[in-house]
């Protein structure tokens, strides 16, 4: 059943993944389509360490719910890369709680949509549209 959850949450985001990037290529409109899943990751966090210490999946479940929701915590851990794991780890040694890394996370979620947002005009003025003259 664990596995079944893990590879449902996958498929879920390769699809909302493979949405984004095909309305990105038809819109023309890379910023934002960057900026928008920056910041809802942001918001996960930011609820993620509003929890305190307790693990998402041991705060709302138990049994063998709480056995799969920590199946899943895991497999997006894993997905994350090394960094920000090793960066959450490191907080929470240091603090005693996971607050301080997911605050840590989410802020640069955060940082990031907006440098996106603020990068936006820019970028599509001076990427996604040809020169004057130029040949297409």
């Amino acid at each position: 059943m664990v596995g079944l959850i893990s590879g449902a949450i996958s498929v879920v985001v390769i699809v909302v993944m493979l949405w984004n990037s095909a309305h990105s290529d038809r819109s023309g409109e890379r910023p934002l389509h960057v900026a928008i899943p920056l910041f809802v990751m942001g918001c996960e966090f930011a609820v993620a360490a509003s929890l305190g210490s307790s693990p998402i999946a041991i705060a709302f479940l138990s049994g063998q719910a709480a056995a799969a929701g920590i199946a899943m915590v895991a497999t997006i851990v894993n997905l994350s890369g090394f960094f920000g794991p090793a960066l959450v780890g490191l907080l929470k040694g240091q603090s005693g709680n996971y607050s301080t890394g997911l605050s840590v996370l989410a802020t640069a979620s955060f940082g990031a949509a907006l440098l996106t947002l603020t990068l936006r005009r820019t970028a599509t003025l001076a990427i996604y549209r040809p020169k004057p003259g130029a040949v297409s």
